[in-house]
């Protein structure tokens, strides 16, 4: 097993970057632990109190009273996270989601991704597909 496969993410960012990380890292900048947000506030693990700039969250919806309690009502049904390949199954929110955003969208395919990493793992995947099926190819 080589070096690289050895050390955490961490330490391998670290490695990469500028002592500028490191910098951020000891004074608690980045790499930290949030237990609390109001809005823009988050708290970290530490008590410290920061205003959030760096969400890929551009419309601030997941605060919106109306989203919570919605996302309330789905869990309840159907808990945190169906632990399972989406192609195997998938919650019925999904699938409802994806067909409003096809409506809004004039009926182009809507895929919808739980986070911003599965998108970063899934959209290369879709774009594969897609490139293949344009060219008469299939996918096994």
């Amino acid at each position: 097993m080589n070096q690289r496969n050895e050390q955490d993410w961490m330490t391998i960012r670290k490695s990469r970057t500028t002592g500028i990380l490191n910098q951020a890292i000891k004074e608690d900048l980045t790499g930290f632990t949030v237990t609390k947000r109001i809005d823009k506030k988050i708290t970290t693990d530490k008590g410290k109190t920061f205003t959030e700039f760096v969400s890929c969250s551009y419309l601030g919806l997941e605060n919106h009273p109306a989203l919570i309690e919605a996302a309330k009502q789905a869990m309840s049904k159907t808990g945190i996270h169906l632990s399972s390949s989406r192609g195997a199954m998938r919650p019925q929110y999904l699938q409802q989601l994806e067909e409003l955003l096809s409506e809004i969208y004039r009926g182009n395919s809507v895929v919808v991704f739980t986070s911003t990493s599965n998108v970063h793992l899934g959209v290369p995947w879709i774009r594969i597909v897609s490139a293949i099926s344009k060219k008469g190819g299939q996918l096994l």
